[in-house]
């Protein structure tokens, strides 16, 4: 809650005040407001209005009682909180051309209204989105800047309005409001170059080009707010593509199982590597296969199953051995057979 004695205020500023709450007002119906089938928040996105929280009430001066205004307070945190300091170094610099072609949305949206702040500082713009830890871990986490107190000087009195622009550090105060001049936008938009720069004391070529330009010594050298505004938004999108061509890829978070066999083109490669290599041995050692004769006796003429080789067929038999059982070897998958065709036979029989 600001209040403002009655002898601070301008002689119209009741009626700014009246236009700035209703204008709050406008804002925060949202959806309910209809223009041609169009929703009043996609024209507030759209024009930029969402970067500014106005006055929500306006109380006259009654009696004893100062005139008050109610300002909102749009978060937790404010820019501020991204100063670089003993402990905190500066922001990416990705991350402080964001902010700055927020901030320069917010006052032209402000400027389009016919309002201007004339005391901007970090102190006045608030982090409505992702806190400032986050802002800096997930940069280029897209930041929102939410400006409060614009229109608020314009209804003070020449001498209040002039005592709180004393208030305020020299650093954010342009030249000419140093000199003693009136406020207006090009001092916002000074200003707003004022915040970069103490974001981003080591800024790269191209954004110290566009902060020069802010802060040139001449009001009328300054672009204006939505100028810069579409500036300051093509170095954002130019730091954000470099970004993506130079940022690491992302980490597997779940690694692949090695597979249980290589994949088939490689063993049939492998199959023909080797095969080209043993070609002869293997030719040899199936003309000597060819070459062995195997009897099969009957069951009632074979003795000695102990003299049974452990693996049939993996070796040459030995001069004088008996051949190897062949029946006996089929034996499991015969056993198999028939318990497969008993269990199917007990379910059939279950099923009934």
């Amino acid at each position: 809650m600001l209040e403002l004695a009655a002898a601070d205020l301008a002689g119209d500023a009741e009626e700014r005040a009246a236009e700035l709450v209703a204008a709050a007002a406008e804002l925060g119906r949202g959806a309910s407001v209809h223009d041609a089938g169009e929703s009043h928040r996609a024209r507030e996105a759209r024009s930029g209005e969402a970067h500014l929280a106005l006055p929500r009430a306006w109380q006259p001066a009654s009696g004893e009682e100062p005139a008050s205004l109610a300002l909102p307070a749009p978060g937790t945190w404010r820019v501020d909180a991204l100063l670089p300091a003993a402990s905190c170094p500066a922001p990416p610099e990705l991350l402080g051309r964001l902010l700055l072609a927020e901030l320069l949305d917010g006052l032209a949206a402000a400027h389009g209204r016919g309002w201007w702040h004339g005391l901007l500082t970090p102190q006045s713009l608030w982090l409505a989105g992702a806190p400032p830890d986050r802002l800096i871990a997930d940069c280029p986490r897209d930041p929102r800047i939410v400006i409060v107190g614009c229109g608020v000087l314009a209804m003070l009195a020449p001498r209040a309005g002039a005592a709180a622009i004393a208030r305020v550090s020299r650093e954010w105060l342009a030249p000419e409001l140093r000199a003693g001049a009136e406020p207006g936008p090009t001092a916002d938009v000074w200003a707003a170059g004022a915040v970069a720069r103490a974001l981003l004391p080591s800024a790269g070529a191209e954004l110290e080009s566009l902060l020069a330009e802010l802060q040139a010594a001449r009001p009328e050298l300054r672009p204006s707010a939505a100028t810069a505004a579409a500036s300051a938004r093509d170095l954002a999108l130019a730091g954000l593509a470099a970004w993506q061509r130079y940022a690491p890829p992302p980490p597997r978070l779940v690694p692949s199982p090695a597979p249980l066999l290589p994949a088939p083109s490689a063993r049939r490669q492998s199959a023909a590597a080797g095969g080209a290599g043993s070609a002869p041995a293997a030719l040899a050692q199936r003309e000597g296969l060819a070459a062995t004769s195997w009897k099969l006796r009957p069951p009632s003429s074979r003795t000695g199953l102990g003299a049974l080789t452990p693996m049939p067929f993996v070796s040459r038999p030995a001069a004088g051995a008996p051949a190897p059982a062949l029946w006996l070897s089929m034996a499991p998958t015969a056993m198999a057979g028939i318990l497969s065709v008993l269990l199917a036979m007990a379910l059939l029989f279950a099923a009934q």
